[in-house]
């Protein structure tokens, strides 16, 4: 897991497109798209943002109360990165989406944008 993280945390286009392949089924899990590189990353940053606008309130919920990253302490926010996404990855594989979303890959988007700091404080 530690590997994979690391992995994705450096290369956040690739975190990008494992999350938009997670959140876009096909109707046949045997499918194999062909034919195209599909969206590219700014476009799949700006349907991830989209995607995050619509549910900030439940992400606020689980990440910010019921994970506490909002009552965290400076110093405690500054832990590596890979542990955090650790957290935050395992906060979202136990929330309603963990089935319908690569929980890592949404975790290390989120982390490595700082947008858990945004979200959690527009809660406060």
């Amino acid at each position: 897991m530690e590997e994979n993280i690391r992995g994705l945390l450096e290369d956040p286009e690739q975190a990008l497109r494992q999350w938009y392949v997670s959140v876009t089924p096909t109707k046949d899990p045997e499918l194999v798209l062909t034919g195209g590189a599909g969206p590219s990353p700014r476009r799949i940053r700006e349907i991830f943002d989209e995607w995050l606008f619509r549910r900030r309130e439940d992400f606020r919920a689980i990440i910010c109360e019921q994970l506490g990253y909002a009552q965290a302490e400076e110093k405690t926010k500054d832990i590596s990165e890979v542990a955090l996404v650790a957290v935050v990855s395992s906060a979202l594989a136990a929330s309603p989406w963990g089935s319908q979303i690569d929980p890592i890959a949404t975790a290390v988007i989120l982390v490595s944008t700082r947008a858990l700091n945004s979200l959690c404080a527009d809660g406060e």
